[in-house]
């Protein structure tokens, strides 16, 4: 363990790339401690009320357990209330310690790791509902047939088996961390380029297939005598339709998903440009802010879930009033 002492603070280093403050007396870092403290504490009520709702709602429903993306919802949100039930948590732990003057490696380094295992899982299981919604939307026959809930529970438990041992990379080396990770979110930026290019493309076309009125159509009658009718086009497209307004809301899931991972981005490039794995103070300030907007999107994703989908709206409004 290695530690340097700046004019109001001393700040250690253990297990390779963990930084923490002992003890400060800087009114700048104290006053961003007690206000993301504050922030975390918010964001913990309101993220496990939120998520509970969901999860109450999935449970209430068999129209909507029955249902692929909605199961990946599910999915998500029980993700999500992990991270607004442990991770927020964890964090008041940590930073009251350090306004206590009692910061300790061990408990920065569980809450980090956990911090960094569960909303990984999140983001892999925001990743396998994009995919769902590419397949469903791009190849909706191959979907109907080879896509259910025990494959993307599957996909998703895979995922998160290969994340697992990422998330202990930091106490190994912070250079080889940051570029698994860098790789990482090359490989899902891309993914999702691509598949809502796709899905932009697909809607385009039905858009247009729809704006045909009618068709005619050969009825054989029971007597066997063919007739020519012209009937209304059967809205063959409503499903489509629909697999389309779900693909919206998840875009906005991943929008508010990339605000809150950009932080992330701009802080690990500055790491870069360190040349030693302890971090200053100012760092350490932006390192707090980073995990809070990163854990914040668990917050996020319910409320998205709420505004954008009427039928999961319904359900959890009629939890509510049965109360």
């Amino acid at each position: 363990m290695s530690n340097i002492t700046l004019a109001n603070s001393t700040i250690y280093l253990c297990l390779t790339t963990i930084s923490y403050v002992h003890e400060s007396t800087s009114q700048f870092y104290t006053l961003n401690l007690i206000l993301s403290c504050i922030v975390n504490g918010i964001l913990s009520v309101l993220g496990t009320l939120m998520n509970g709702l969901v999860l109450i709602a999935f449970y209430k429903s068999n129209i909507l357990r029955s249902k692929t993306p909605f199961f990946l919802i599910m999915l998500l949100s029980l993700n999500d209330l992990l991270v607004v039930v442990i991770v927020h948590p964890l964090f008041l732990f940590n930073s009251i310690r350090q306004l206590l003057g009692n910061g300790d490696c061990i408990s920065k380094a569980v809450y980090l790791t956990i911090a960094k295992l569960l909303t990984g899982y999140s983001g892999l299981t925001l990743h396998v509902m994009n995919i769902e919604r590419y397949f469903s939307i791009v190849h909706p026959f191959w979907y109907q047939r080879r896509v259910n809930r025990k494959v993307v529970l599957g996909l998703t438990v895979l995922f998160w088996a290969l994340w697992t041992p990422v998330s202990f990379l930091s106490f190994l080396n912070g250079d080889i961390e940051r570029s698994v990770l860098s790789a990482c979110s090359a490989i899902v930026c891309f993914t999702i380029i691509f598949v809502y290019g796709r899905i932009f493309q697909i809607a385009r076309k039905k858009r247009r297939s729809i704006a045909t009125p009618s068709v005619i159509e050969l009825t054989i009658r029971d007597n066997s005598r063919l007739d020519i009718e012209k009937t209304q086009r059967p809205n063959k497209f409503a499903e489509a339709l629909k697999d389309i307004k779900l693909a919206k809301m998840f875009i906005i899931l991943v929008v508010c998903s990339q605000v809150c991972y950009l932080p992330n981005v701009v802080y690990h490039i500055y790491l870069r440009t360190q040349n030693s794995e302890i971090k200053t103070e100012s760092s350490l300030i932006m390192g707090n802010w980073v995990v809070t907007f990163i854990s914040m999107n668990s917050t996020l994703n319910s409320l998205v879930f709420f505004w954008k989908n009427s039928q999961l709206r319904h359900e959890m409004l009629a939890i509510v009033k049965s109360r």
